[in-house]
Protein backbone atom coordinates (compact mmCIF):
# COMPACT_ATOMS: atom_id res chain seq x y z
CA UNK A 1 0.00 0.00 0.00
CA UNK A 2 1.16 3.55 -0.66
CA UNK A 3 -0.82 6.69 1.55
CA UNK A 4 0.64 9.91 1.99
CA UNK A 5 0.88 12.14 4.71
CA UNK A 6 1.34 15.56 3.09
CA UNK A 7 1.84 18.59 5.90
CA UNK A 8 1.66 21.15 2.43
CA UNK A 9 -0.87 22.90 1.20
CA UNK A 10 1.40 22.39 -2.12
CA UNK A 11 -1.21 20.15 -4.37
CA UNK A 12 2.25 19.20 -5.85
CA UNK A 13 4.12 15.97 -5.35
CA UNK A 14 7.22 17.31 -3.65
CA UNK A 15 10.68 15.57 -5.79
CA UNK A 16 7.98 13.59 -7.15
CA UNK A 17 10.73 11.73 -9.40
CA UNK A 18 12.36 11.16 -6.60
CA UNK A 19 9.96 9.65 -4.76
CA UNK A 20 8.46 7.39 -7.25
CA UNK A 21 11.90 5.99 -7.84
CA UNK A 22 12.53 5.27 -4.22
CA UNK A 23 9.25 3.84 -4.33
CA UNK A 24 10.66 1.57 -7.09
CA UNK A 25 13.40 -0.02 -5.09
CA UNK A 26 11.33 -0.27 -1.98
CA UNK A 27 8.78 -2.51 -4.06
CA UNK A 28 11.47 -4.57 -5.78
CA UNK A 29 13.18 -5.19 -2.78
CA UNK A 30 9.55 -6.48 -1.33
CA UNK A 31 9.42 -8.75 -4.67
CA UNK A 32 12.83 -10.29 -4.36
CA UNK A 33 13.16 -10.17 -0.58
CA UNK A 34 9.34 -11.25 0.86
CA UNK A 35 8.28 -10.41 4.38
CA UNK A 36 9.39 -11.56 7.42
CA UNK A 37 13.38 -10.38 7.69
CA UNK A 38 15.13 -7.85 10.23
CA UNK A 39 15.43 -4.02 9.15
CA UNK A 40 18.88 -4.27 8.31
CA UNK A 41 18.39 -6.72 5.77
CA UNK A 42 16.02 -4.56 4.27
CA UNK A 43 18.63 -2.02 4.54
CA UNK A 44 21.43 -3.54 2.82
CA UNK A 45 18.54 -4.63 0.25
CA UNK A 46 17.71 -0.86 -0.59
CA UNK A 47 21.30 -0.01 -0.51
CA UNK A 48 22.16 -2.00 -3.45
CA UNK A 49 19.14 -0.91 -5.16
CA UNK A 50 19.80 2.67 -4.84
CA UNK A 51 23.32 1.94 -6.26
CA UNK A 52 21.64 0.43 -9.71
CA UNK A 53 19.50 3.32 -9.72
CA UNK A 54 22.24 5.32 -9.33
CA UNK A 55 21.13 7.50 -6.76
CA UNK A 56 23.52 9.57 -3.95
CA UNK A 57 22.90 8.06 -0.77
CA UNK A 58 24.49 8.43 2.43
CA UNK A 59 23.76 5.92 4.67
CA UNK A 60 23.10 6.85 8.75
CA UNK A 61 24.55 10.07 8.17
CA UNK A 62 24.36 12.29 11.67
CA UNK A 63 22.02 14.98 11.92
CA UNK A 64 22.39 17.36 15.06
CA UNK A 65 19.08 17.83 17.14
CA UNK A 66 18.91 21.01 18.63
CA UNK A 67 17.54 22.70 21.66
CA UNK A 68 17.45 26.51 22.30
CA UNK A 69 20.09 26.81 19.71
CA UNK A 70 22.24 24.35 21.22
CA UNK A 71 23.28 21.34 20.05
CA UNK A 72 22.29 18.23 22.71
CA UNK A 73 22.39 15.16 20.11
CA UNK A 74 22.31 13.57 16.90
CA UNK A 75 19.91 11.70 14.72
CA UNK A 76 21.24 8.90 12.43
CA UNK A 77 18.22 8.25 9.63
CA UNK A 78 18.60 5.03 7.78
CA UNK A 79 19.02 6.53 4.59
CA UNK A 80 19.42 10.22 3.42
CA UNK A 81 18.58 9.88 -0.86
CA UNK A 82 20.08 12.71 -3.12
CA UNK A 83 20.48 15.05 -0.13
CA UNK A 84 16.90 15.68 -0.68
CA UNK A 85 14.52 12.70 1.56
CA UNK A 86 14.88 11.54 4.43
CA UNK A 87 14.27 7.52 4.53
CA UNK A 88 13.48 5.46 7.80
CA UNK A 89 13.16 1.35 7.31
CA UNK A 90 10.85 -0.08 9.85
CA UNK A 91 10.08 -3.87 10.27
CA UNK A 92 7.38 -3.67 12.76
CA UNK A 93 3.77 -5.46 12.85
CA UNK A 94 2.28 -1.82 12.08
CA UNK A 95 3.25 1.61 12.12
CA UNK A 96 1.95 3.65 15.19
CA UNK A 97 1.39 7.19 16.51
CA UNK A 98 5.17 6.94 18.27
CA UNK A 99 6.83 5.94 15.29
CA UNK A 100 5.20 8.68 12.95
CA UNK A 101 5.60 11.06 15.59
CA UNK A 102 8.90 10.28 16.03
CA UNK A 103 10.06 11.01 12.59
CA UNK A 104 7.96 14.03 12.01
CA UNK A 105 10.01 15.83 14.96
CA UNK A 106 12.99 14.49 13.41
CA UNK A 107 12.24 15.61 10.48
CA UNK A 108 11.08 19.10 11.76
CA UNK A 109 14.90 19.30 13.69
CA UNK A 110 16.73 19.32 10.78
CA UNK A 111 17.30 20.98 7.09
CA UNK A 112 14.81 18.70 5.12
CA UNK A 113 11.43 19.11 4.11
CA UNK A 114 10.43 15.35 3.02
CA UNK A 115 10.88 11.88 4.93
CA UNK A 116 9.83 8.71 4.06
CA UNK A 117 8.77 5.97 6.76
CA UNK A 118 8.80 2.71 5.36
CA UNK A 119 7.67 -0.14 6.93
CA UNK A 120 7.96 -4.23 5.74
CA UNK A 121 5.40 -5.22 7.77
CA UNK A 122 3.72 -9.23 8.46
CA UNK A 123 0.92 -8.17 5.13
CA UNK A 124 2.61 -5.51 3.22
CA UNK A 125 4.63 -2.31 2.79
CA UNK A 126 3.67 0.87 4.04
CA UNK A 127 4.63 3.93 2.80
CA UNK A 128 3.93 7.33 5.07
CA UNK A 129 5.12 10.42 3.54
CA UNK A 130 5.91 13.70 5.41
CA UNK A 131 6.69 17.23 4.52
CA UNK A 132 8.06 19.42 6.50
CA UNK A 133 7.84 23.30 5.36
CA UNK A 134 8.86 26.07 7.38
CA UNK A 135 6.61 28.93 5.83
CA UNK A 136 3.59 26.61 5.47
CA UNK A 137 3.48 23.97 8.58
CA UNK A 138 4.71 25.35 12.06
CA UNK A 139 3.41 22.36 14.49
CA UNK A 140 2.09 18.86 14.26
CA UNK A 141 -1.57 20.53 15.83
CA UNK A 142 -1.88 22.94 12.34
CA UNK A 143 -4.79 23.14 10.58
CA UNK A 144 -3.11 21.59 7.72
CA UNK A 145 -1.94 18.29 9.56
CA UNK A 146 -1.04 14.98 7.94
CA UNK A 147 -3.91 13.64 6.71
CA UNK A 148 -4.13 9.71 4.35
CA UNK A 149 -4.77 9.69 1.48
CA UNK A 150 -6.72 7.11 -0.19
CA UNK A 151 -5.96 4.98 -3.07
CA UNK A 152 -9.87 4.50 -3.43
CA UNK A 153 -12.75 6.60 -2.43
CA UNK A 154 -16.48 5.19 -2.72
CA UNK A 155 -19.25 7.38 -2.32
CA UNK A 156 -22.74 6.66 -1.43
CA UNK A 157 -26.12 9.19 -1.60
CA UNK A 158 -27.91 6.07 0.83
CA UNK A 159 -25.87 3.21 3.58
CA UNK A 160 -27.22 0.38 1.90
CA UNK A 161 -26.18 -2.81 3.72
CA UNK A 162 -23.48 -3.74 1.82
CA UNK A 163 -21.70 -0.52 1.71
CA UNK A 164 -22.22 -0.89 5.88
CA UNK A 165 -20.93 -4.33 6.25
CA UNK A 166 -17.35 -2.90 3.98
CA UNK A 167 -17.37 -0.22 7.23
CA UNK A 168 -17.92 -2.89 10.07
CA UNK A 169 -15.72 -5.54 8.68
CA UNK A 170 -12.69 -2.67 8.60
CA UNK A 171 -12.44 -2.96 4.71
CA UNK A 172 -13.61 0.81 4.59
CA UNK A 173 -12.90 4.01 6.67
CA UNK A 174 -16.14 6.18 7.19
CA UNK A 175 -16.39 9.79 6.55
CA UNK A 176 -19.54 11.75 6.47
CA UNK A 177 -20.71 14.92 4.04
CA UNK A 178 -24.07 15.98 5.89
CA UNK A 179 -24.02 19.49 4.56
CA UNK A 180 -24.46 21.75 1.73
CA UNK A 181 -21.78 23.17 -0.38
CA UNK A 182 -20.72 26.86 0.79
CA UNK A 183 -23.31 29.11 -1.08
CA UNK A 184 -25.96 26.65 -2.05
CA UNK A 185 -29.75 27.42 -1.59
CA UNK A 186 -31.93 24.49 -0.74
CA UNK A 187 -34.12 23.58 -3.17
CA UNK A 188 -37.46 23.92 -3.19
CA UNK A 189 -39.55 20.49 -3.69
CA UNK A 190 -42.61 19.64 -4.31
CA UNK A 191 -45.20 16.76 -4.74
CA UNK A 192 -47.66 17.80 -7.96
CA UNK A 193 -51.02 15.68 -7.90
CA UNK A 194 -52.55 15.98 -11.77
CA UNK A 195 -55.28 18.58 -10.81
CA UNK A 196 -52.11 20.98 -10.78
CA UNK A 197 -50.30 19.80 -14.12
CA UNK A 198 -51.27 22.53 -15.95
CA UNK A 199 -49.82 25.20 -13.00
CA UNK A 200 -46.44 23.48 -12.81
CA UNK A 201 -46.15 24.00 -16.66
CA UNK A 202 -46.96 27.54 -16.54
CA UNK A 203 -44.20 27.99 -13.54
CA UNK A 204 -41.95 26.01 -16.23
CA UNK A 205 -42.45 28.95 -18.98
CA UNK A 206 -42.09 31.78 -16.21
CA UNK A 207 -38.62 30.18 -15.46
CA UNK A 208 -37.28 29.73 -19.26
CA UNK A 209 -38.65 33.22 -19.89
CA UNK A 210 -36.02 34.34 -17.08
CA UNK A 211 -33.18 32.65 -19.03
CA UNK A 212 -33.58 29.02 -16.74
CA UNK A 213 -33.51 25.51 -17.94
CA UNK A 214 -35.51 22.21 -17.11
CA UNK A 215 -35.14 18.61 -16.49
CA UNK A 216 -37.78 16.26 -17.34
CA UNK A 217 -37.13 12.84 -15.86
CA UNK A 218 -39.06 9.95 -17.25
CA UNK A 219 -38.94 6.23 -15.87
CA UNK A 220 -39.24 4.50 -19.34
CA UNK A 221 -37.49 4.97 -22.97
CA UNK A 222 -40.77 3.56 -24.69
CA UNK A 223 -44.36 3.22 -23.65
CA UNK A 224 -45.42 0.23 -21.91
CA UNK A 225 -47.53 -2.21 -24.28
CA UNK A 226 -48.25 -4.75 -21.31
CA UNK A 227 -50.93 -2.74 -19.53
CA UNK A 228 -54.04 -3.71 -20.54
CA UNK A 229 -55.99 -2.72 -16.79
CA UNK A 230 -57.54 0.82 -17.45
CA UNK A 231 -57.34 1.50 -13.80
CA UNK A 232 -53.72 1.61 -14.01
CA UNK A 233 -51.99 4.58 -14.92
CA UNK A 234 -49.17 4.13 -17.55
CA UNK A 235 -45.77 4.32 -17.07
CA UNK A 236 -44.35 7.69 -18.21
CA UNK A 237 -42.08 7.33 -21.61
CA UNK A 238 -39.02 9.48 -22.76
CA UNK A 239 -40.27 9.55 -26.11
CA UNK A 240 -44.07 10.39 -25.32
CA UNK A 241 -43.39 13.08 -23.04
CA UNK A 242 -40.86 14.63 -25.89
CA UNK A 243 -43.68 14.53 -28.10
CA UNK A 244 -46.27 16.01 -25.91
CA UNK A 245 -43.86 18.69 -24.36
CA UNK A 246 -42.43 19.67 -28.01
CA UNK A 247 -45.86 19.55 -29.74
CA UNK A 248 -48.61 20.15 -27.49
CA UNK A 249 -47.40 21.87 -24.69
CA UNK A 250 -44.08 24.35 -25.32
CA UNK A 251 -43.98 24.13 -29.29
CA UNK A 252 -42.05 27.38 -28.78
CA UNK A 253 -39.44 26.94 -26.95
CA UNK A 254 -36.74 24.26 -27.74
CA UNK A 255 -37.03 20.59 -26.46
CA UNK A 256 -34.62 17.69 -26.77
CA UNK A 257 -34.67 14.21 -25.67
CA UNK A 258 -32.08 12.10 -23.98
CA UNK A 259 -31.71 8.36 -23.02
CA UNK A 260 -29.35 5.18 -23.24
CA UNK A 261 -30.31 3.66 -26.71
CA UNK A 262 -29.02 7.35 -28.27
CA UNK A 263 -25.48 7.11 -29.39
CA UNK A 264 -22.93 8.13 -27.64
CA UNK A 265 -21.77 10.96 -30.11
CA UNK A 266 -25.77 12.07 -30.25
CA UNK A 267 -25.78 11.82 -26.19
CA UNK A 268 -22.81 14.57 -26.01
CA UNK A 269 -23.78 16.68 -28.30
CA UNK A 270 -27.02 17.15 -26.82
CA UNK A 271 -25.62 17.64 -23.60
CA UNK A 272 -22.90 19.89 -25.11
CA UNK A 273 -26.10 22.09 -26.27
CA UNK A 274 -27.96 21.72 -23.14
CA UNK A 275 -25.30 23.15 -20.93
CA UNK A 276 -24.21 25.99 -23.68
CA UNK A 277 -27.80 27.23 -23.29
CA UNK A 278 -29.39 25.83 -26.30
CA UNK A 279 -31.90 23.57 -25.17
CA UNK A 280 -34.81 24.70 -22.55
CA UNK A 281 -36.35 21.67 -21.76
CA UNK A 282 -34.24 18.26 -21.33
CA UNK A 283 -36.58 14.99 -21.50
CA UNK A 284 -34.62 12.57 -19.96
CA UNK A 285 -34.12 9.33 -18.20
CA UNK A 286 -32.02 8.49 -15.38
CA UNK A 287 -28.87 8.69 -17.84
CA UNK A 288 -28.60 12.08 -16.43
CA UNK A 289 -28.74 10.62 -12.83
CA UNK A 290 -25.04 11.65 -11.83
CA UNK A 291 -22.10 13.12 -13.61
CA UNK A 292 -24.33 16.45 -15.16
CA UNK A 293 -23.14 19.76 -13.95
CA UNK A 294 -25.41 22.46 -15.73
CA UNK A 295 -25.47 25.17 -13.19
CA UNK A 296 -28.11 26.85 -15.21
CA UNK A 297 -31.02 24.44 -14.69
CA UNK A 298 -32.54 25.45 -11.92
CA UNK A 299 -35.96 22.64 -12.36
CA UNK A 300 -35.61 19.23 -12.02
CA UNK A 301 -39.30 17.85 -13.27
CA UNK A 302 -39.66 14.23 -12.29
CA UNK A 303 -42.68 11.78 -13.73
CA UNK A 304 -43.87 9.12 -12.23
CA UNK A 305 -41.79 10.09 -9.29
CA UNK A 306 -43.20 6.53 -7.13
CA UNK A 307 -41.38 4.80 -9.76
CA UNK A 308 -37.83 5.72 -8.52
CA UNK A 309 -35.83 4.70 -5.54
CA UNK A 310 -35.74 7.56 -2.61
CA UNK A 311 -31.54 7.69 -3.28
CA UNK A 312 -32.17 8.17 -7.14
CA UNK A 313 -34.51 10.93 -6.29
CA UNK A 314 -32.10 12.71 -4.21
CA UNK A 315 -29.58 12.31 -6.99
CA UNK A 316 -31.69 13.76 -9.63
CA UNK A 317 -32.59 16.89 -7.68
CA UNK A 318 -28.78 16.88 -6.98
CA UNK A 319 -28.73 18.08 -10.87
CA UNK A 320 -30.42 21.44 -10.12
CA UNK A 321 -29.44 24.00 -7.31
CA UNK A 322 -25.54 23.76 -8.84
CA UNK A 323 -25.47 27.32 -9.43
CA UNK A 324 -26.87 30.94 -7.79
CA UNK A 325 -30.65 30.66 -9.12
CA UNK A 326 -33.24 29.49 -6.54
CA UNK A 327 -33.81 26.04 -7.98
CA UNK A 328 -37.31 23.40 -7.92
CA UNK A 329 -37.86 20.11 -8.18
CA UNK A 330 -41.13 18.93 -8.83
CA UNK A 331 -42.34 14.90 -8.13
CA UNK A 332 -45.24 14.27 -10.54
CA UNK A 333 -47.17 11.51 -9.26
CA UNK A 334 -50.45 9.86 -10.25
CA UNK A 335 -50.79 7.64 -7.06
CA UNK A 336 -53.19 8.61 -4.75
CA UNK A 337 -51.57 6.06 -2.21
CA UNK A 338 -51.50 7.47 1.32
CA UNK A 339 -47.88 5.05 1.46
CA UNK A 340 -46.43 6.25 -1.77
CA UNK A 341 -46.77 10.11 -0.47
CA UNK A 342 -45.29 9.74 2.86
CA UNK A 343 -42.30 8.08 1.34
CA UNK A 344 -42.19 11.27 -1.50
CA UNK A 345 -42.51 13.71 1.63
CA UNK A 346 -39.37 12.14 2.51
CA UNK A 347 -37.32 13.63 0.27
CA UNK A 348 -39.19 17.03 1.33
CA UNK A 349 -38.03 16.54 5.15
CA UNK A 350 -34.92 15.55 5.05
CA UNK A 351 -32.54 17.78 5.24
CA UNK A 352 -29.58 15.59 3.99
CA UNK A 353 -28.62 12.46 2.45
CA UNK A 354 -27.73 10.47 5.38
CA UNK A 355 -31.38 11.91 6.87
CA UNK A 356 -33.11 10.98 3.90
CA UNK A 357 -31.05 7.30 4.19
CA UNK A 358 -32.60 6.72 7.58
CA UNK A 359 -36.07 8.11 6.66
CA UNK A 360 -35.49 5.33 3.41
CA UNK A 361 -34.44 2.19 5.94
CA UNK A 362 -37.44 3.12 8.26
CA UNK A 363 -39.75 2.69 5.66
CA UNK A 364 -38.36 -0.03 3.16
CA UNK A 365 -36.33 -1.99 6.09
CA UNK A 366 -32.49 -2.04 6.51
CA UNK A 367 -31.82 -5.68 5.30
CA UNK A 368 -29.12 -7.86 6.70
CA UNK A 369 -25.86 -7.24 6.80
CA UNK A 370 -24.95 -11.21 7.78
CA UNK A 371 -27.15 -12.48 4.60
CA UNK A 372 -28.47 -11.31 0.83
CA UNK A 373 -31.81 -9.29 2.00
CA UNK A 374 -30.70 -5.55 0.81
CA UNK A 375 -34.17 -5.07 1.80
CA UNK A 376 -37.19 -6.29 4.44
CA UNK A 377 -36.55 -7.38 8.33
CA UNK A 378 -33.13 -6.57 9.69
CA UNK A 379 -31.05 -8.58 11.27
CA UNK A 380 -29.59 -8.24 15.08
CA UNK A 381 -26.36 -6.20 13.42
CA UNK A 382 -28.01 -4.40 11.16
CA UNK A 383 -30.55 -2.63 13.54
CA UNK A 384 -27.67 -1.57 15.80
CA UNK A 385 -25.30 -0.02 13.10
CA UNK A 386 -27.91 2.69 11.40
CA UNK A 387 -26.56 5.02 12.80
CA UNK A 388 -23.51 5.76 10.50
CA UNK A 389 -21.39 8.04 13.27
CA UNK A 390 -21.51 4.82 16.00
CA UNK A 391 -20.18 2.58 12.83
CA UNK A 392 -17.35 5.00 12.85
CA UNK A 393 -16.86 5.23 16.45
CA UNK A 394 -17.27 1.57 17.10
CA UNK A 395 -14.38 0.50 13.64
CA UNK A 396 -11.87 3.23 15.55
CA UNK A 397 -12.41 1.25 18.79
CA UNK A 398 -11.95 -2.24 16.76
CA UNK A 399 -8.87 -0.65 15.83
CA UNK A 400 -7.28 0.58 18.61
CA UNK A 401 -7.82 -2.86 20.12
CA UNK A 402 -6.43 -4.68 17.40
CA UNK A 403 -3.03 -2.41 17.60
CA UNK A 404 -2.62 -2.87 21.25
CA UNK A 405 -3.87 -6.11 21.71
CA UNK A 406 -3.70 -7.97 18.26
CA UNK A 407 -3.89 -11.81 19.49
CA UNK A 408 -6.84 -10.57 22.20
CA UNK A 409 -4.92 -11.83 25.24
CA UNK A 410 -6.52 -8.86 27.55
CA UNK A 411 -9.79 -9.71 25.97
CA UNK A 412 -10.93 -13.26 26.24
CA UNK A 413 -14.75 -12.68 26.16
CA UNK A 414 -14.34 -10.66 22.71
CA UNK A 415 -11.81 -13.65 21.48
CA UNK A 416 -14.49 -16.25 22.23
CA UNK A 417 -17.33 -14.23 20.12
CA UNK A 418 -15.12 -13.85 17.25
CA UNK A 419 -14.10 -17.43 17.41
CA UNK A 420 -17.95 -18.42 17.10
CA UNK A 421 -19.02 -16.05 15.42
CA UNK A 422 -15.99 -17.10 11.96
CA UNK A 423 -17.78 -20.66 12.77
CA UNK A 424 -21.36 -19.31 12.04
CA UNK A 425 -20.71 -17.10 9.25
CA UNK A 426 -19.23 -17.71 5.94
CA UNK A 427 -19.69 -15.29 2.74
CA UNK A 428 -18.00 -15.56 -0.35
Amino acid sequence: TYTEENNSKDSELLYGDLTYKIRGAIFSVKKQLGLGHKESIYQKALEEEFKKLKLSFEKEKSISITYSGKKIGIYRPDFIVEDKIILEIKALPFIGRFEKNQIWHYLKGSNYELALLVNFGRDDIDIKRFIYNDGLYKSVSSPYKSVNMPHFLSMSATPIPRTLSLTVFGDLDLSIIDELPKGRKEIITKIVAPANRNKAYQFLRDQIRKGRQVFVICPRIDPSEMNTNPFIPDVRAVKEEYEKLSKKIFPDLNVAILHGKIKSKEKAETMKQFNNGAIDILVSTSVVEVGVDVPNASIMLIEGSERFGLAQLYQFRGRVGRGEYQSFCFLFTDSSSKATHQRLRSLIDAKNGFELAEKDLAIRGPGQILGADQTGVPDLAMKAIQNPELIKSARQSAELIIKKDSELKNHPFLKSRLENFQKEIHLE
